[in-house]
């Protein structure tokens, strides 16, 4: 894996494994998954969120929500270029929005947007960074297409609907 940081875009490659290939020969859905999940690592890295704050702090960052838009297939062997952008954040969660390049002519084959959390958040000092903008380095810009979050009162509870534009 490679990671490059780039005014707060966070890039990183990875290989389609053969392992990934279902039976119609390009990349099952699951690990498109596994995938982002990898580039999602490497943004925590580049935070100082990644396995090494989790060694030292006892606590580790989850995935809360995640939502993909499948684009387009890849194949075993294309090389998979992920661009990564935290475009949000408070002070318990981070939101971070990845788009997925891949095949020979490197267009976007997917793109998700992933909450992740802890259950405490012990990184205050970051949080003030971030706030700042000084990490990742550069404006904290939102992603062309991150979809939307809205709230509907049902009863005595309110629902977030999260809205997500149609890959098409």
């Amino acid at each position: 894996m490679d990671r490059q940081e780039d005014n707060g875009l966070i890039r990183h490659l990875e290989p389609v494994q053969s392992a990934w290939i279902d039976y119609n020969g390009h990349m099952n859905v699951a690990y498109y998954v596994l995938a982002f999940d990898h580039a999602t690592d490497v943004v925590l890295d580049a935070l100082g969120l990644g396995a090494a704050y989790a060694d030292t702090s006892g606590m580790s960052i989850f995935v809360a929500d995640m939502h993909v838009a499948y684009r387009r297939e890849v194949h075993e062997g294309d090389m998979l270029r992920f661009e990564s952008r935290l475009f949000d954040f408070d002070d318990k969660r981070l939101h971070i929005f990845h788009t997925m390049l891949g095949g020979k002519s490197m267009e976007v084959a997917a793109t998700t947007r992933s909450c992740v959390s802890t259950w405490t958040w012990a990184a205050a000092g970051l949080l003030r960074c971030l706030r700042r903008g000084e990490r990742p380095r550069g404006p904290l810009k939102a992603p062309e297409r991150p979809g939307r979050a809205r709230r509907r009162r049902t009863g005595n509870k309110i629902l977030t609907i999260i809205r997500v534009p149609s890959p098409l």
